[in-house]
């Protein structure tokens, strides 16, 4: 007799164990790996959106106030922006030169001019 019950069963103990403790590290692995997916997936999102922005920057013409849109043969047609929208994009371009301006729009923004 070679190998007994008991150290049948102890190697069992022993295998049962490694195979639940590698489960749970590959369970593990799993969610961060879906978690970082998301998160790929989110930055990917974020610099599409950007791109977006770049490119509408890039086709804005201040004095205008009208965006340049390329068609899909490759020139441009112009699109009215909302009033306020040019409003809000010239405001910036003043806010940016002018520091002291910058403090009036964040009183004005957070209500605190009237405190």
């Amino acid at each position: 007799m070679g190998v007994s019950t008991q150290d049948l069963m102890k190697e069992k103990y022993a295998l049962g164990k490694s195979f639940a403790d590698l489960k749970t590290k590959i369970e593990t692995i799993e969610k961060e790996v879906a978690g970082m997916r998301n998160n790929l997936n989110a930055i990917n999102g974020a610099i599409q959106i950007v791109d977006k922005m770049i490119a509408q920057d890039e086709n804005f013409d201040k004095a205008t106030g009208q965006l340049n849109v390329p068609e899909k043969e490759g020139t441009y047609s112009k699109e009215k922006i909302d009033k306020e929208k040019v409003a809000a994009r010239k405001l910036a371009l003043d806010i940016e030169s002018n520091p002291k301006l910058l403090d009036i729009a964040k009183k004005e923004l957070l209500k605190e001019g009237n405190k």
